[in-house]
């Protein structure tokens, strides 16, 4: 169109140039945005055939989306005609001040980047920490997702979890069960002793390096303290340990021991 048209019809000329951008800015629009969920797709996809780490995997795609949705929001506005430039100064400043206001959510980003970085754990194992217990499902930017025993979702501060103790029950292969027997002290202590050896060595799971131990471990008033101590594998803990407890009691009932 001649500059001469353009004076004569500039209502025509801007309202059809103004459409045309508009139906450009929706079409990077819907493009942008189905390529920010697309691509960290793929990103998880090919990160997971190159067995990188699923903590790592999760972190890195939840920060490529964010990361895919502010550039094409930048680049619609670009197309919108609005000044991106001025446009990022400003969203400069405002994010300076939001970021002084929202200094709890910058430290939880922060702490995220630190659990990645040391891993103290990753996705699939059981932590107590931050004031909750449960397996970990998902390392967010800002939270930890836990799933409790009563299948419960439970999302953690991850500012928490960093500035307090955090306990891994999956870390290593190998836990040490600890159970503490008082019995009267009337007892015989050596029959007592050879009664709790012989439940170690017929407990499924106890593992025999290193091996089991039984030990008087304090004495009372009226009753003596033994000490057990047997090692298993992490996932059979929780087994181990409530059969243990009950052959314990099933085997004074019937040795006539008494507590």
């Amino acid at each position: 169109m001649k500059f001469s048209d353009m004076l004569q019809q500039p209502f025509t000329y801007f309202i059809m140039h103004g459409a045309y951008d508009v139906l450009i800015a929706i079409l990077l629009g819907v493009v942008g945005y189905r390529l920010a969920s697309i691509l960290p797709r793929l990103l998880r996809r090919v990160m997971t055939q190159g067995g990188i780490d699923p903590t790592l995997i999760m972190f890195l795609t939840n920060i490529s989306r964010y990361t895919l949705l502010i550039f094409v929001t930048i680049f619609i506005l670009s197309r919108l005609g609005i000044e991106t430039t001025s446009l990022v100064a400003v969203l400069g400043a405002a994010g300076l001040a939001i970021g002084l206001a929202l200094q709890g959510s910058l430290g939880n980003f922060a702490a995220g980047v630190l659990i990645i970085v040391f891993r103290p754990f990753q996705v699939g194992d059981l932590i107590e920490a931050g004031g909750a217990m449960g397996r970990v499902q998902e390392i967010q930017i800002f939270t930890t997702v836990l799933h409790t025993t009563d299948n419960l979702r439970v999302l953690v501060p991850n500012d928490l979890i960093i500035k307090g103790k955090i306990t891994n029950y999956s870390a290593n292969d190998t836990r040490r069960v600890d159970v503490t027997v008082a019995v009267a002290s009337t007892n015989d202590l050596e029959q007592v002793q050879q009664i709790l050896r012989n439940i170690l060595a017929g407990i499924p799971g106890v593992l025999a390096t290193p091996a089991p131990l039984v030990t008087v471990s304090e004495f009372g008033k009226t009753s003596v303290q033994f000490l057990l101590q047997a090692w298993t594998k992490t996932a059979d803990y929780q087994a181990v340990r409530s059969t243990l407890l009950a052959q314990i009691k099933l085997a004074f009932d019937e040795h006539g021991i008494g507590l």
